[in-house]
């Protein structure tokens, strides 16, 4: 079981998730979608059986070697050091083009349409451009930047990209954000015992996720009636209910949101066929069709009629099912069986890491499609950041067995 669990993170990572969509998804609807949710696991795990045994991960080894063995310039940390420049930069740039910290300015709200509003307002008025490169920016260079900067003791640094990167994550009014930034660094710390570093960093996330969670339900703070997705068996206490719905949101939402797109294609929604992937419709001249957006007024009602907009995003495998039905589950799993082994070889023996850097990015697959987490979700960057700074790590850390 450990040589299963070293070698093969990744898929160990995501079956776990997988149970939890499962989980999920038998709450909301009982057995009814357990056939489709099978046919995609059974294409995924086949596939990633069969790509072992035919050694399909040899040239990217191959690869990755050479790649290490040209980068040998000692001069690349000043390249850490712009990438750190650039992003506080465009962070101090995002707030400024926001007026400020637009959670700052939420504090002062006391309905929670008004803040869901103006949390919506953050990406609706943003330019295509700014959405982009904040997305890679939080998803994928801060996470990176901040945890080789603890690897190399760059602690001025570390510190200034710590406060900011927690001030900006907070500023965009996103829980997840702040997880994202610092989940990266809490592994490693954990794996190699520093453990009042792990206390930092999680004391962040606490103080932020609940500091949010109070500002976007301002009924909590103000003592009104308040529940949590209108369910009376939830706790009465701030903290009681704070905590229920973070793991409503962990535990169930992800396959509740499965059952509903599985409720609702094709029943009033038909098959896209390849109408969802946006490359594929520009490229062939057809409308680009965006479920996540186009559900929610049927998924959420009580939002839309108030006017809001949003988004009801789902696991990866549902957006194939969008497009191809019962076949896009079994393309779906044969493509992230694909994905996951070449990131288990690129970081091939290096187990910290490849948890630090790779785990909250295999979870987010429950709630994101996979195209957007390799490219807007910053998960390519991730690599690459690897990739050119793996000859530099390799010996600044305890590679932790599990």
């Amino acid at each position: 079981m450990r040589t299963i669990i070293t070698n093969h993170t990744l898929l160990t990572i995501y079956s776990f998730v997988f149970l939890i969509l499962v989980f999920g998804v038998y709450i909301s609807s009982g057995f009814t979608y357990f056939n489709f949710l099978f046919i995609f696991y059974i294409a995924f795990i086949s596939t990633y059986l069969i790509l072992i045994k035919v050694n399909f991960t040899t040239p990217t080894t191959r690869f990755i070697s050479k790649i290490n063995e040209v980068i040998k310039n000692k001069q690349i940390f000043l390249l850490l050091i712009l990438v750190v420049m650039y992003t506080l930069g465009f962070m101090i740039y995002h707030l400024y083009i926001l007026n400020g910290s637009p959670a700052i300015s939420a504090l002062i709200i006391n309905s929670s349409n008004e803040v869901a509003a103006l949390r919506n307002s953050i990406t609706d008025n943003a330019s295509t451009f700014v959405s982009y490169q904040s997305s890679i920016v939080i998803k994928g260079i801060l996470p990176v930047s901040i945890l080789f900067l603890l690897i190399f003791k760059k602690y001025k640094l570390y510190y200034l990209l710590l406060i900011m990167g927690c001030f900006y994550t907070f500023s965009l009014m996103q829980k997840s954000y702040i997880v994202t930034f610092l989940l990266p660094s809490i592994i490693y710390t954990v794996l190699n015992k520093k453990y009042w570093q792990t206390l930092l960093h999680l004391s962040l996330i606490v103080c932020v996720s609940i500091t949010l969670t109070l500002i976007a339900n301002p009924e909590i703070k103000n003592e009104t009636n308040f529940e949590i997705e209108n369910n009376i068996d939830a706790p009465q206490s701030k903290l009681g209910r704070i905590i229920y719905g973070l793991s409503m949101r962990v535990f169930i939402v992800p396959g509740k949101v499965v059952a509903e797109w599985f409720d609702n294609i094709p029943a009033k929604k038909q098959f896209l066929y390849g109408k969802g992937y946006r490359l594929y419709a520009n490229l062939s001249g057809m409308e680009y069709h965006d479920y996540s957006s186009e559900l929610y007024p049927i998924l959420r009602p009580q939002y839309a009629q108030q006017g809001l907009t949003g988004t009801v995003n789902s696991a990866s495998f549902m957006y194939d099912y969008a497009n191809f039905g019962k076949i896009g589950l079994i393309l779906s799993g044969l493509v992230l069986a694909i994905y996951l082994l070449f990131v288990e070889t690129v970081f091939h023996n290096d187990v910290v890491l490849k948890l630090s850097l790779n785990c909250f990015q295999v979870f987010l697959l429950s709630s994101t499609a996979l195209t957007t987490s390799i490219f807007s979700g910053g998960w390519f960057v991730i690599i690459l950041m690897y990739i050119l700074f793996k000859p530099f790590i390799k010996n600044q850390y305890t590679n932790a067995p599990l």
